[in-house]
């Protein structure tokens, strides 16, 4: 009956805007919690994103093992940075003697139009399994990397040189660079080198720019061991 429907002891749901304001009221006097909050968001959008470097279409990736290497480092770098020719032994070290890391080359060219031909011509290389070789040769140059010396530096590492020239124009070359540039910007990279040190599985995450042996050793290290 009606008296007794107003009479009903049961609770009565909450409308939206008692809803809203609820959430409202706890918020301003808890502000830490939606600081909180949008620091646990930050942090895993650049999770995210950082995993998404670690995908082979926007790169190169080279190990001793790559299929089995837990842990990943990822390089962003530009072929006339001086730092990143300084890191290079190490990472070929890393690619040559450690089984358990991988490395993820990303072209970043941010230096100079030099730097994107470079960058064009080591990518273009791909399907040829002369990323390595042409990388670490380009590395290892002085001076500007003008089209007619990595030509040559191509052709002294086996290169067709002729089918790279054909093919660094190629939507799949640009699209590389493309890819890593996003990732750079949402990471709010503005120089090179930079490296990211992930556990393949996303458990372990460090990013830091710059070139620090040490430091770097010591987080692929950190990675080994945050994986019991």
């Amino acid at each position: 009956s009606l008296a007794a429907h107003a009479q009903d002891p049961r609770p009565q749901p909450l409308t939206r805007s008692q809803i809203e304001g609820i959430v409202k009221e706890f918020l301003l006097n808890n502000p830490e919690v939606l600081l909180q909050s949008v620091n646990d968001y930050a942090d895993r959008r650049q999770k995210a994103t950082m995993l998404s470097l670690l995908s082979d279409g926007g790169g190169y990736t080279a190990g001793k093992d790559v299929k089995n290497a837990r842990v990943a480092v990822v390089e962003l770098f530009d072929y006339h940075c001086g730092y990143c020719k300084a890191a290079s032994p190490f990472i070929q070290e890393l690619i040559e003697k450690d089984p358990e890391v991988k490395v993820v080359f990303r072209d970043y060219p941010v230096l100079r139009m030099e730097s994107v031909n470079a960058a064009q011509a080591a990518l273009a290389v791909r399907d040829q399994n002369k990323y390595v070789d042409l990388h670490f040769a380009l590395m290892d140059e002085p001076g500007t990397l003008t089209d007619e010396r990595i030509e040559k530096i191509a052709r002294k590492v086996g290169v067709d040189a002729k089918k790279m020239l054909d093919q660094r124009d190629d939507d799949v070359v640009a699209a590389a660079l493309s890819n890593t540039r996003q990732a750079a910007q949402q990471l709010n990279l503005t120089g090179t080198p930079a490296f990211i040190v992930m556990t393949t599985d996303g458990s372990f995450s460090e990013f830091f720019s710059g070139w620090d042996e040490d430091a770097l050793r010591a987080t692929i290290e950190a990675a080994k061991a945050s994986l019991g």
